[in-house]
């Protein structure tokens, strides 16, 4: 039961006209069944017409996919034709689908109840298979010069969507409480908890002290994020307790206990599910809409006239998002005209560096590199919020976190710079160090799992993928060495950060 294991179709014909039975012995009991329906229209087509019949001649599957994907989308074929379609389709996705479906059942299989997991795990992946929309997008994605075939193509493709779907509907992988708590930054988290009413210097501290804390001694477990035990919040007290604990007075200590650390994490997590999503100004590609979403009115006392307001200044700004992002670029234009202001504002809304560090690089003093950054963001903002105050004719009492967005554009911007660079790097990669990323920044597939598709061991796997993410690093260094004449290698582990954070974005886009 645990395997979906099916024999190969090596066969044109049957590719595209059989389906799967499966058994409950695995390879013995599972096999192709044929649809005598979709065989005889197989044959039709290929007597037919010269320019099909070549395509099978020359086993050319992505031209006859092609053709199968344009007459189930043809409004004007009639039905019985787009249905055939249809079912070609779908029996030539029956091995990428059950081949997805097996990657996906080890990695998810719940030990108590596995013929569940399985079940719906097909389920999904049959929703998906029957999805014209996601079809077509599957199929535009693949490269032919790639080193993987048009099937390894849609498996890899179904797999990574029945992850996404899965995690979406069992609160697992990046959809986790405990992920989202893992990987917010302190500022967001501290955003959110001052959101939820803890204002206490104290107590959000000791909030953001417990997650780190926690993530000392709770991580995933296997492929899952699960709720962390009873044991795992006894030992982060005692983590606290060692570290972070401050003396009274007088001296004394007063050890936390697992109980209150307990409401620490869970107020964390309340405020992290709470606190409001702020989206990027990007007029460059997918431009996004910006989203206010309004927190439960029991955890925040905000007056329904002033949330109103809000609401309706997030909707009219929507319609203004191209002017905003000109009045942005006009702005740093003027701004960027001093050589330095360009090199202090890059490296420290593009990699998040120090004012210390960014002054060490252009001999200035870390107060005046601070000064000057802020006095950048400062201009943007007065000029965004006369447009709003004069344009729009809205009081800015009335906005909050405008100086966010700000910021938010800032970093999109001069970190998309980059994208460029580190496409051209990824596409040298070469294809099985492209394979070993996919995977691993794209599917979250664990990098055992990545060495056996790579026929190598797990230690030769990881290797490849630190040289080629040492490969991104060395083109966005010696990039940013001939752009801003600053060198970054000191900062290599900075860069390191960024270069995983545009993999997991690139790979976000890619598989969207």
């Amino acid at each position: 039961m645990s395997d979906l294991r099916l024999p190969s179709r090596n066969d044109l014909r049957q590719k595209f006209s059989s389906f799967a039975f499966i058994g409950e012995t695995g390879l013995g009991g599972s096999r192709w069944v044929s649809d005598r329906a979709l065989e005889a229209n197989f044959r039709c087509l290929q007597q037919q017409s010269m320019e099909f019949h070549r395509w099978c001649e020359s086993k050319d599957e992505k031209a006859i996919v092609e053709y199968f994907l344009k007459l189930w989308n043809c409004e004007d074929s009639p039905p019985p034709v787009r249905q055939l379609a249809r079912q070609h389709i779908a029996a030539y996705l029956e091995s990428p689908r059950y081949r997805a479906v097996t990657n996906r059942y080890h990695a998810f299989r719940n030990p108590n109840f596995p013929q569940e997991t399985r079940d719906r795990l097909l389920y999904i992946s049959g929703c998906l298979t029957s999805d014209t929309d996601k079809i077509c997008q599957f199929y535009q994605r693949y490269q032919p010069d790639s080193s993987y075939s048009l099937e390894k193509h849609f498996q890899l493709e179904l797999a990574s969507q029945i992850r996404e779907v899965f995690h979406a509907q069992t609160g697992q992988g990046k959809y986790s409480q405990w992920y989202a708590l893992k990987s917010a930054s302190d500022r967001k988290l501290q955003r959110g908890l001052t959101s939820f009413g803890i204002t206490n210097p104290s107590l959000l501290d000791s909030c953001l002290h417990a997650r780190a804390c926690l993530f000392q001694v709770y991580s995933k477990s296997g492929k899952e994020w699960r709720e962390p035990k009873p044991q795992h919040y006894q030992e982060a007290a005692n983590y606290y307790n060692r570290h972070y604990l401050e003396q009274t007075e007088k001296g004394d200590r007063h050890p936390v206990t697992a109980e209150k650390f307990e409401s620490w994490i869970r107020t964390c997590v309340n405020a992290l599910q709470a606190s409001p999503k702020i989206c990027y100004f990007d007029s460059y590609e997918n431009p996004s809409q910006l989203e206010n979403l309004s927190l439960t009115e029991n955890l925040l006392s905000q007056e329904p006239l002033e949330a109103i307001e809000e609401e309706s200044f997030s909707k009219e700004l929507e319609k203004y998002l191209a002017y905003f992002t000109k009045i942005m670029l006009e702005s740093l234009q003027k701004i960027e005209a001093m050589p330095k202001n360009r090199v202090i504002l890059f490296l420290r809304y593009g990699f998040g560096l120090s004012g210390k560090r960014i002054g060490q690089k252009i001999s200035l003093h870390q107060s005046n590199v601070s000064r000057c950054y802020k006095k950048c963001q400062r201009d943007l903002l007065q000029g965004i919020a006369e447009w709003v105050k004069t344009d729009l004719q809205m009081d800015l009492k009335k906005v909050s976190e405008l100086e966010e967005y700000v910021v938010a554009w800032l970093q999109q911007h001069y970190q998309t710079q980059l994208d460029p660079v580190l496409k051209t790097g990824w596409h040298k990669l070469g294809d099985r160090n492209q394979i070993a990323l996919t995977q691993l920044y794209g599917q979250e597939i664990e990098v055992e799992d990545i060495a056996e598709e790579l026929n190598e061991t797990p230690h030769l796997a990881k290797k490849r993928i630190k040289n080629a993410c040492s490969q991104l690093k060395d083109a966005v260094i010696a990039w940013i060495q001939v752009n801003l004449e600053v060198s970054l290698e000191p900062e290599r582990k900075k860069v390191g950060e960024f270069v995983e954070k545009w993999l997991h974005r690139f790979y976000d886009r890619s598989f969207k």
